[in-house]
């Protein structure tokens, strides 16, 4: 053998001689105690923590609440065969999710339901008995529940999250740490371990069953199912379901509407419905849509937009062409009722201190154009406003927001696009 591949060897040795190590290092007869937190992140500016130790005393397993540095509260016994459960799950680092760790079961989804559907999320949506039905047979599909339980695992980014910690001292001496952060997060995942996440929901279990929390199961479970029904039925059966029932109460109204609009979403609130339409006539990243509470008088507005958007895209006007500039640019035609308006009316009379053609105009007499990226950014933020007048002139609002406040510069172009105007240190805070 090569004095090259002898050291080859010789490191290839010590590397699997460290992983056993590293692996054996987490194992019950080796373990001095665990400490655990809960480091709650409410908005409170002192957070609430709780603090635990788990010990062997005489070979058994116990663990205290630890209330100061002088005074801890007996909890429980602790089977040794959690401790172990807790140890091969993370000697395991196996990052992969598996969904029959979560004990799904249709037959509870299905009575959850019933209360999912008295909340304020779903009751103005008037589910039928059929589309009930149709929806809770949708969640015996192992393999829908399947990709939205990976979806809502993926970690947000938020501030206020709690976070948990496994801290796991040998009697060596050195120490291991595992962690974990939630806001509103299925069973608290992912743990990171090492630098791994792991979706193992037993270790929250464990963790629990450590700390004496004896419903959390119960009340995670819920919790999960709760976000499993809520994001299935938004993502795929809210619109469907509010706009059949709109179809059926007011028929005359959405047959204006035509072949050529396809109601792409569609809520319903307490008072009102909110929609937003694709035209075939349209290019696929311009949407129609608004607030409303009288459809019969609302949906041929929808229309009316339509035409004049389908009019000036024949024209060439520039409203298409710096909406193809950026390719993954949304843009929503809003059309609402007067008393269902949003911040508009507000942007528009201060508009008008700087641009004075506007002042003649009523709010019903221009058209507000939001514009989204459709990736990159938070869902739902816009990033530039659009205000189209009735001559064609298209004043474009460039955005920027801090601390909430809409800032920035207005660009007004003509059809053709060219720049007739800058409006500088716009102060639109609403």
């Amino acid at each position: 053998m090569g004095k090259l591949s002898f050291t080859i060897l010789i490191c290839l040795l010590l590397l699997a001689t460290q992983n056993v190590i590293a692996r054996q290092d987490i194992s019950l007869k080796k373990i001095a105690k665990l400490n655990l937190s809960i480091v709650d992140g409410g908005l409170s500016y002192k957070s609430n923590i709780k603090k635990y130790v788990i010990v062997n005393e005489k070979g058994i397993w116990k663990s205290y609440q630890l209330k100061d540095s002088l005074t801890s509260v007996f909890v429980k016994d602790v089977a040794q065969k959690q401790l172990a459960d807790l140890f091969k799950i993370i000697n395991s680092k196996d990052t992969s999710i598996k969904s029959e760790q979560f004990n799904i079961r249709h037959q509870e989804m299905a009575v959850a339901f019933d209360s999912l559907i008295k909340t304020d999320f779903l009751n103005h949506d008037s589910i039928t008995p059929q589309q009930k039905e149709t929806f809770i047979t949708a969640l015996g599909d192992k393999k829908r529940i399947d990709l939205m339980l990976r979806k809502l695992l993926i970690p947000e980014r938020m501030d206020d999250k709690t976070e948990y910690k496994i801290s796991i001292t040998m009697k060596s001496g050195k120490t291991k740490t595992i962690s974990a952060l939630s806001f509103a997060q299925i069973y608290n995942l992912p743990w990171n371990v090492d630098g791994k996440r792991l979706y193992n929901p037993n270790i929250s279990r464990i963790f629990a069953l450590l700390t004496g929390d004896k419903g959390f199961d119960k009340k995670y479970k819920g919790y999960m199912y709760y976000r499993l029904m809520l994001h299935i039925y938004g993502d795929e059966f809210r619109t469907p379901f509010v706009w059949a029932n709109l179809k059926e109460n007011f028929p005359e109204a959405v047959n204006r509407l035509g072949s050529t609009l396809l109601v792409a979403r569609c809520l319903k609130t307490e008072y009102n419905w909110n929609a937003r339409f694709s035209s075939s006539l349209l290019p696929n990243y311009v949407l129609i849509g608004g607030a409303f509470s009288k459809p019969d008088t609302f949906l041929p507005e929808i229309k009316y937009l339509e035409n004049r958007l389908i009019k000036l895209k024949e024209q060439n006007h520039y409203l298409f062409k710096y909406l193809q500039h950026t390719p993954d640019l949304r843009a929503e035609a809003i059309v609402n009722e007067k008393y269902l308006t949003n911040n508009d009316p507000i942007v528009l009379v201060k508009l008008k201190a700087k641009y004075k053609k506007l002042i003649p105009l009523a709010f019903e007499q221009v058209t507000f154009i939001d514009v989204y990226k459709t990736i990159g950014v938070p869902r739902g933020t816009w990033i530039d406003k659009c205000i189209l007048l009735p001559d064609g002139t298209l004043i474009v609002i460039q955005c920027r927001r801090p601390e909430g406040l809409l800032q920035g510069t207005a660009l007004v172009y003509n059809v053709k696009g060219d720049l007739l105007e800058t409006l500088t240190d716009l102060d639109l805070s609403l």
